[in-house]
Order: structure tokens, then C-alpha cells, then sequence
């Protein structure tokens, strides 16, 4: 499934994307501001603004997310194989693909 698709249900479901604050730190870097002053700034530094439920993509195109629900005493955790951005695409031909999610403790 298009990451796209299983955000948008999870969403709608009530779920809320949890907010890793060193997110651009973990996918550019512990330079990230510097790295990201850049103009025009390469796009892994704005995707955790469009994107704020991502925890870290590696090198092989693997990213971590992260969701909250009010009622649920665990977090959701999706993991997506592909290009972060293109995160928003939809269909079976997305750039990112759910690969696996679980519940898991809250950090």
C-alpha cells in the first residue's frame, strides 16, 4: 500500500503523527542547519515539516514513522520502503510503500 494511502486512513481513524524533534537532524545530520542553508535547500530538509510523523530514513531507503492515538496506550509504528519524497504519491507504483507496521511502547 501507497505510504499516502495508509497515512490518510490512519488520520481519518483519529491517529496523530508523532513529532520526533531531531528528525532533520537524523536524516541530514547533526550539521543539519548549516547543511540546510543552503539555497535552494535540498528537499530531505523540509520533509519533516510535510512529514512530521518521520522518525529517520537510512541510506537504503527504509524510513521509520510514528503515530499517537488518544485512546490507545501504544504508539503505531509504520515502516516504508522507498523514497521519502515521494511520500504524498499514491497507488501501487508510490515511490514509498508500507512494508510492515506494529504497536508499539510509548517513548
Amino acid at each position: 500500500m501507497a505510504y499516502s494511502e495508509a497515512r490518510a486512513l490512519l488520520v481519518s481513524g483519529g491517529w496523530v503523527p508523532r513529532v520526533n524533534p531531531e528528525c532533520r537532524a537524523n536524516l541530514v545530520g547533526p550539521n543539519a542547519g548549516e547543511f540546510c542553508a543552503a539555497a535552494p535547500p535540498p528537499v530531505f530538509c523540509g520533509i519533516c515539516a510535510d512529514v512530521p510523523e518521520l522518525q529517520a530514513c537510512s541510506s537504503d531507503a527504509r524510513c521509520l514513522m510514528r503515530f499517537s492515538h488518544p485512546l490507545s496506550p501504544t504508539d503505531l509504528e509504520i515502516r516504508a520502503y522507498g523514497e521519502i519524497e515521494y511520500w504524498a504519491e499514491t497507488g501501487a507504483d508510490a515511490g514509498l510503500q508500507v512494508s510492515t507496521w506494529e504497536r508499539v511502547p510509548f517513548e
